[in-house]
């Protein structure tokens, strides 16, 4: 650390202290930390300078450098206690299927705007898909009704991603409000009930496209087409190169009759490594879902299965 320091010259941040003391001045019991020197912050176009008076090895460093497919992306913890790696061959094969999907012609400059927060693997994946796709992506980390309308009226989005919760605050404003979403095109959300999705097609004038996919799946695994061929309600189709199984609850192994509810299984190069699931294996959804005579999924309501995701913070 010591080598590689910036110059003298460069940005010194002063030290704070927590405590009675400090600026939020609220604890009582004094603060036994010691006190901490000066922190150097180095900019990063700083170091893509190279200037010459850092050492040799500053200079010289390989920083074309990036991460390996197999190096872990992001940690999904389960409800059984174990932990989902997705690496970052499975991010980036469900940024592609996401982009597979749309199989309409991207407008010219597409803006897209996500209610989903970088904290969950899906918006994790939506950004990267959306730079596969070459869109701008317009991001509200708050997710609140009033950001989100705020952002559309500024950016003009063709795509809106937020979930069903999400949709039904923004269809509680006032119609002047919502006047803001008039550009989006497509909606993409989870299935929705038959109440909030006939809201949300009266409201605005666009497509809505019903996905599902757990997070030990990137968040990516059945969705409706763009087309007249969706079914409202339902989770739709396996996205490319995913495939899905209706398993006796509680019996894996074995596949239901057709028509009947079951377990939801999927497999897919989207699907991270998890204890107990061989590679390339299926993952157990814990979720009870039936399918159609066309393979439109749809979901019925939690299962028991001990490997179901563990819900959202």
């Amino acid at each position: 650390v010591a080598a590689h320091r910036p110059a003298p010259q460069a940005r010194r941040v002063p030290a704070q202290r927590s405590g009675s003391g400090g600026s939020y001045g609220a604890t009582a019991a004094r603060d036994v930390r010691p006190a901490r020197g000066p922190v150097h912050i180095v900019a990063y176009r700083d170091l893509e300078r190279r200037p010459p008076a850092r050492p040799d090895t500053l200079r010289d460093w390989d920083w074309s450098g990036g991460a390996e497919p197999d190096d872990v992306a992001v940690l999904v913890h389960r409800r059984d206690g174990t932990r989902v790696l997705l690496r970052h061959r499975n991010v980036v094969a469900a940024a592609h299927q996401i982009v597979a999907w749309q199989a309409a012609p991207a407008p010219r400059r597409p803006r897209l705007l996500s209610l989903v927060p970088q904290s969950d693997a899906r918006g994790i994946v939506l950004v990267t898909a959306a730079l596969l796709a070459g869109a701008r992506t317009v991001l509200v980390p708050e997710g609140g009704p009033f950001a989100a309308l705020r952002a559309a009226r500024r950016h003009a989005p063709a795509v809106l991603v937020a979930s069903p919760a999400d949709l039904r605050r923004l269809l509680e404003r006032p119609a002047h409000e919502r006047e803001a979403l008039a550009t989006v095109r497509t909606v993409v959300t989870a299935p929705l009930d038959a109440a909030t999705g006939e809201r949300l097609r009266a409201a605005l004038d666009a497509r809505v496209v019903e996905a599902y996919g757990p997070a030990a799946a990137a968040g990516v695994a059945l969705a409706n087409p763009p087309t007249a061929d969706a079914r409202p309600g339902t989770a739709g189709l396996t996205v490319p190169r995913t495939r899905a199984r209706i398993a006796v609850e509680g019996f894996p192994d074995v596949d239901v009759l057709p028509g009947h509810a079951g377990e939801l299984l999927l497999r897919g190069p989207q699907i991270g490594d998890h204890p107990g699931r061989p590679a390339g294996g299926w993952l157990r959804t814990g979720l009870l879902a039936v399918r159609g005579p066309d393979g439109f999924v749809t979901l019925l309501r939690d299962g028991d299965g001990r490997d179901a995701a563990a819900p959202p913070h």
